[in-house]
């Protein structure tokens, strides 16, 4: 059996880079579409995150990449969080946000790319790499509705 690795969506948003970048780095902006939590104080690789969706469902994170206006990604725990286990001793997937401009104006393509199921333990690998793929999906979605627009997957 082929074991899945990577989950990938490329979206296009008519809007400017500005806006998917703000939605995609901003806490304030992230809680509006992605869970009902987002935490971390400043843009800066190393920076510990946490998402929330709901009480019971906190995971954490800490950002990896952070190249303003072109590329996001951060490190995220797989499974539930255990507040006390060091992080870098969770398993955890890596999520990346790329954006290019359209020609003429035409908007923003963000490529999302959540990768490393495959190193995850056996007890967690399938069930995360299934959660996470429709996940991103009603994500994606909700993130398109938080910039006004209706979501072109391709």
């Amino acid at each position: 059996m082929t074991v899945q690795d990577t989950i990938e969506r490329a979206v296009v948003f008519p809007v400017s880079r500005d806006r998917v970048w703000t939605a995609i780095t901003d806490p304030s902006q992230l809680e509006k579409w992605f869970g009902t939590k987002a935490e971390f104080k400043r843009l800066v690789v190393g920076e510990p995150m946490l998402f929330g969706w709901g009480p019971d469902e906190i995971y954490r994170g800490r950002i990896e990449v952070v190249e303003p206006m072109h590329h996001f990604a951060y490190r995220w725990n797989s499974g539930k969080s255990d507040m006390e286990t060091p992080f870098d001793d969770m398993p955890t997937t890596l999520v990346t946000f790329r954006l290019e401009d359209l020609p003429e104006g035409a908007g923003t393509r963000l490529t999302l790319v959540e990768s490393g199921f495959a190193s995850l333990p056996d007890n967690l690998r399938d069930k995360q790499w299934q959660e996470n793929r429709s996940g991103w999906d009603a994500e994606i979605a909700d993130l398109a509705a938080h910039l006004g627009v209706q979501k072109e997957v391709k």
